[in-house]
């Protein structure tokens, strides 16, 4: 009986600990154009122009990579590195493009964008973007 009562308490502990997921909001700012990140557990959608593009992912190490291009007439395109990520609404404003043109991702409005976030920040240290990132805020939710 007390192994029941023990396997049951570590069944109901573990669920506990697994059901408390990360957000974090993030945004990003070139020439007046201001896109919004969300990362959830296992999803990170950019927001821009009332249209999204998400990445989905699962797993420990999996994860996206992508460029987000600030152009002309404030059009804001994402290029995709790595991983799968789709568009939910259409808007000419918001792009997504799955060739990479090398020679127009190093710029002052391109930034590097990844799962997880921290990773981004190391990489467009060294890189001459102009684009402005900002964490806005980070907690872990309890469902």
């Amino acid at each position: 009986m007390r192994i029941i009562i023990f396997i049951f308490i570590f069944i109901f502990i573990a669920f506990i600990i697994d059901s408390c997921s990360t957000k974090i909001e993030s945004k990003y700012e070139y020439n007046g154009c201001v896109v919004f990140r969300l990362d959830t557990d296992g999803r990170t959608c950019f927001q821009y122009n009332n249209c999204e593009i998400c990445a989905e992912y699962s797993g420990i190490n999996d994860g996206f990579h992508s460029y987000i291009h600030f152009g002309k007439n404030k059009v804001v395109t994402i290029y995709i590195g790595d991983g799968y990520l789709y568009k939910k609404n259409k808007s000419s404003k918001f792009k997504l493009v799955d060739e990479l043109i090398v020679g127009e991702l190093d710029s002052v409005n391109v930034y590097q964008n990844y799962f997880p976030i921290e990773y981004e920040k190391n990489y467009n240290s060294n890189t001459s973007t102009k684009v402005k990132s900002t964490i806005l805020n980070s907690r872990k939710m309890y469902w």
